[in-house]
């Protein structure tokens, strides 16, 4: 749904770039993180499940971008061997 995305990234755009610039990625590779981010968040969507007690969708969004600024510095890594 085009509508529910822009939502997202109304809401969430700016809370991910926060996100990603507190963990190091620098101000140009920023939103191409953001990107990688919700291109995983709209694949894993639809197993996102908040049945689970206590389960919070900002908790299940920060672990994929834990996890996508780790594949950004891992990627980084082997361009400087």
């Amino acid at each position: 749904d085009q509508l529910a995305w822009q939502r997202f990234s109304l809401v969430f755009g700016p809370v991910l770039y926060v996100w990603v610039r507190q963990g190091g990625i620098p101000e140009r590779d920023a939103p191409d993180v953001v990107q990688a981010v919700s291109q995983s968040v709209f694949q894993s969507l639809p197993r996102f499940r908040k049945e689970r007690p206590g389960e919070r969708f900002r908790d299940w969004l920060w672990t994929i971008a834990k996890r996508r600024m780790c594949d950004y510095f891992r990627s980084r890594q082997h361009l400087q061997l």
